[in-house]
């Protein structure tokens, strides 16, 4: 199986960002297919256009634009790119980042598709400040950094907690349908009462 260097990424980065504790890279994917790989260190995927298909051991993600993973260090996966254009941005983080804030690197482990609007907000605040930000202070991107995964540890907690069978499939509707109806219809479609909404 194939380890890749740290901010390596198959395709042709657009935008490219290395420094001693993190790399950014903003990627248009060029490969139809990825073989199974791993990357040596925790990082961020964000599709910013078209679709990705990843499989790992466990778990296989249909990626699509607005989409964002964390991946734990070293897990091993694929990836499969359908016709047309994908561009992606990956955040990576190496060890010595996570030891200069005594945060253990496997404070979140596996690969997490997030979901949370609070999440994807603070990962276009990272994304803007290195993307568009001449010279950003580092120590504001790693203050951004560490909300970030503390908002994801967060929301992994309330997701631990067992919520009624009905929010799974709301999540899915609020993920898929950008054109929801009135909310009497989507409770009713939920088989719940709107005030639960």
């Amino acid at each position: 199986m194939l380890a890749v260097q740290q901010g390596f990424f198959w395709g042709d980065h657009h935008h490219h960002l290395q420094t001693p504790y993190l790399s950014f890279s903003d990627t248009l994917y060029t490969h139809p297919e990825v073989d199974w790989h791993y990357h040596p260190n925790p990082y961020f995927t964000y599709i910013l256009k078209g679709e990705l298909f990843e499989g790992h051991q466990k778990s296989h993600y249909h990626l699509r634009e607005g989409r964002l993973l964390y991946h734990n260090w070293q897990e091993p996966h694929y990836n499969i790119k359908p016709p047309g254009q994908t561009r992606g941005v990956h955040l990576e983080l190496t060890p010595e980042w996570f030891q200069q804030y005594d945060i253990p690197l496997d404070w979140l482990t596996g690969s997490l598709r997030i979901t949370g609007p609070q999440v994807h907000l603070l990962f276009h605040e990272v994304y803007h400040e290195i993307q568009y930000v001449d010279h950003f202070p580092q120590a504001a991107l790693d203050t951004l950094i560490i909300e970030l995964l503390s908002a994801i540890r967060k929301e992994r907690e309330i997701q631990t907690k067992i919520p009624p069978p009905w929010v799974k499939e709301l999540k899915e509707i609020l993920h898929e349908d950008s054109q929801l109806g009135p909310l009497n219809e989507l409770a009713a479609r939920l088989q719940i009462h709107p005030v639960h909404l």
